[in-house]
This record gives structure tokens, C-alpha cells and sequence, in this order.
């Protein structure tokens, strides 16, 4: 690879502590998608071809026999639909990539590798799958409009260039400072106003002006007790799945939620976890079929669990030895690279003993 590759791609950074005499304006922008009927059809890159990816392959030096098979790969793909026991007519797969295929994540980074380069330095954004966030602080308001407008305007000119398209209906401004707007700046992508609110959610997380941890515990939380009511529907029934499977829906898809973002939730405070805990136990009493007044640390022996609230922390230092591997690992570091390793190992022994990383 001869090219840097962005940190932003894949991963987002914590959110950054900004000053109060600072602005700070986010824009959530989502890519488009066409959905049909039960169908979801996803363009890679949405509408991006498959000879503008290859030709980024070229640019970041993959040549060879992987440039072939990635060529191989993307060409000459056919579609159909199953419906019951009738096949649709074979379609030609002339832009987008397979849903599941474990080379379909790699191919997106590497179209968008550029992405980040359009904008001015003093605006920043985090790529996650087809989710965009872009955000600038500055302590001029007319300022921060007039970045980010150029960087719409970049961003509609790269688009335009690389066949893809972004919906503006779907895109969200919000101010995440804690000044407050004197005026309503007017943000504009292809001549439509992007739409102002009060927060904006990416990833699962509630970005507001005010009171942004009890936002995402509560939404988090909602979403977990919608999960664990219909988990109910089925724990409570004669036919209902073993306890083994109802504590692997637990971890997978209601812990998950919290996991997910552990580099944010794991800022919250003791009240807050505690909300997260609840969450755990409640989960595993319906799975286990145990009455309420069952105490926490039975639940979670009979599991061989650790409290949530402790296992959030420890993904987040995960999180964060697996950015500084990333960040030392760039090609500009050189020499410092063997250094960077021993003091990742170092960070993990004595972490080990307490976190079990």
C-alpha cells in the first residue's frame, strides 16, 4: 500500500471535549439506498461502478493476481430472486457487491480511502459501513457555515465523479456545543437545505446539545426492553429454546446494543451504569425463568457472567490498544513501530490482571 490509510474509515472517535466558547455543528449524512417490496437492493457504494473501484485498487497498489481475482470477482455476477419454489429472471450485476461476502467490507474501504481528502482541514468526519458523519468546531459561526458548505459542495463534486448519490431528505445538521445559536446557519447540499434538529443519532448514539448521556442510555435502554418483552414471548412458552440459546439471544443481541458503542458508553457515569446492569439482569431472569427477588451476583454465577458495566469498560480499552496498534502501524511512524509494539505490551500486561483482556 502506498497510500495512507484514513483512520475514519470503519471507526469512529470518542466524542471530542470542545470548549464552551466553541461551536460545534454535526451533519449526519446517510448514503442512498432503494428498497422494493421485502427486497433491499444495496449498490456498493450505492451507485458506485465496479471499473471506479478497480481503478482505486490500481491507485492503492494492489496489482497482481489479487488485482485479477478482485476483477474476477466483480465482473460477470449474475442475481436472481427466490420466491417460494419460482426463480426470477437472471439479472447482470453491473454495480454493487454480494451481501455476507467477507471481501464486501475491504472493497467499501477502499473506495472510499479518498473520501476524507475533499474537505478542509479543519473539518472532520467518521465513515462507519454507509453512514457519514461530518463535524467542525470553531469559535465563528459564519465560519463553520462557510467550511462546511464547501465541504458539501466537495462532497456533491466527488459523488458526482465516483457515481454515487447521497439523499439530502435523509441527511441531519444539528448544533452538539453548548452556546447557543444566535442565528440558524443554511446549509445546502445540491441546492436542498439540510434539515435542522435537536440531535442526531449515528450508530446507535443520540448526539444533543444537552444532557447527551441520559439521551443514549434512555434510547439504549428502550431498545434493550423491546428486545427483552419479546424475548418473553418465547422464554415463557412450553415449547420455548433451551437456556443456553436464550442467553445467546441475551448476549448477541441485547448486551450487544451496549457494546456496540463502548467507547462512548464507557463514560457514563456510576447512575448510568447501574441502568445498564438492570438491563443485564433482567435479561438473564427471564432467560433462566427466576423470580425477581433473585440476587444479581446468583444470575450472573449461574452464567458465568461479568456485570456489564465492568465488561464495557474493558472492550473500551480494547478498543482503545486496537487504535493505537492502528495508529502506530502507518507507514509514517518508520522506526518508531518496534517501539509503539513494546509499549502496547506492556499497557496489556498490566491491564490483564484486572480487565482479563
Amino acid at each position: 500500500m502506498n497510500l495512507r490509510w484514513p483512520n475514519q474509515v470503519f471507526l469512529y472517535e470518542p466524542t471530542m471535549a470542545q470548549p464552551k466558547f466553541s461551536y460545534f455543528l454535526g451533519l449526519h449524512t446517510p448514503t442512498f439506498s432503494k428498497k422494493t417490496g421485502i427486497l433491499e437492493t444495496w449498490n456498493f457504494v450505492k451507485q458506485g461502478h465496479h471499473d471506479g473501484l478497480f481503478l482505486k485498487c490500481l491507485q492503492l497498489g494492489i496489482t497482481g493476481n489479487l488485482s485479477k481475482f478482485i476483477h474476477q470477482f466483480l465482473h460477470d455476477r449474475t442475481l436472481q430472486i427466490r420466491w417460494r419454489n419460482r426463480l426470477s429472471n437472471t439479472k447482470v450485476i453491473q454495480k454493487g457487491l454480494a451481501q455476507g461476502s467477507a471481501l464486501s467490507p475491504v472493497m467499501f474501504a477502499i473506495f472510499m480511502f479518498d473520501f476524507c481528502e475533499t474537505f478542509d482541514e479543519v473539518v472532520k468526519c467518521s465513515i462507519f459501513a454507509d453512514d457519514i458523519f461530518i463535524y467542525c468546531s470553531h469559535s465563528s459561526l459564519e465560519y463553520i457555515e462557510k467550511k462546511l458548505q464547501n465541504t458539501m459542495e466537495n462532497v456533491f463534486k466527488w459523488c458526482t465523479y465516483w457515481k454515487l448519490s447521497i439523499s439530502p431528505e435523509k441527511s441531519v445538521i444539528a448544533d452538539l456545543s453548548k452556546r447557543s445559536l444566535l442565528s440558524t446557519p443554511r446549509i445546502s447540499y445540491t441546492g436542498s437545505p439540510l434539515p435542522w434538529k435537536d440531535s442526531i443519532k449515528y450508530l446507535g448514539i443520540i448526539f444533543s446539545e444537552s444532557n447527551q448521556n441520559g439521551a443514549i442510555v434512555k434510547t439504549l435502554r428502550a431498545k434493550a426492553l423491546r428486545k427483552i418483552n419479546a424475548l418473553k414471548t418465547i422464554a415463557y412458552k412450553s415449547y420455548s429454546p433451551r437456556t443456553k440459546d436464550l442467553v445467546g439471544i441475551i448476549n448477541n443481541g441485547i448486551c450487544s446494543l451496549l457494546y456496540y458503542s463502548c467507547a462512548i458508553t464507557n463514560k457514563l457515569s456510576q447512575t448510568h451504569f447501574k441502568i445498564c446492569d438492570t438491563i443485564q439482569t433482567i435479561a438473564l431472569r427471564v432467560a433462566l425463568g427466576l423470580p425477581i427477588w433473585t440476587p444479581n451476583i446468583v444470575l450472573l454465577k449461574i452464567e458465568g457472567q461479568k456485570i456489564l458495566s465492568e465488561k464495557i469498560k474493558r472492550l473500551a480499552i480494547q478498543f482503545f490498544i486496537s487504535r493505537l496498534q492502528m495508529v502506530f502501524l502507518l507507514p509514517y511512524f518508520g522506526n518508531l513501530r518496534t517501539l509503539a509494539s513494546n509499549i502496547i505490551r506492556k499497557i496489556r500486561r498490566l491491564l490483564q490482571g484486572y480487565l482479563q483482556i
